[in-house]
């Protein structure tokens, strides 16, 4: 049983870093399209830089 909750947090994990890779790819694309002019493409490199970060630490997350 603690094998299983073991697997499907390691699963969580991985699900995480891809949501998290994709999310920010996609606001780093609008960030580089709009290049800082207005408030849209600030927030989207904001969050672009976060997703960036919490794509690196789930990767040290899975080992």
């Amino acid at each position: 049983m603690i094998e299983m909750i073991e697997m499907m947090e390691q699963l969580l994990i991985m699900f995480l870093g891809l949501l998290s890779f994709f999310l920010g790819f996609h606001f780093f694309t609008v960030a580089m399209d709009d290049l800082g002019e207005t408030v849209k493409g600030r927030v989207s490199a904001v969050l672009a830089f976060g997703f960036f970060i919490i794509m690196i630490v789930t990767k040290f997350l899975i080992g």
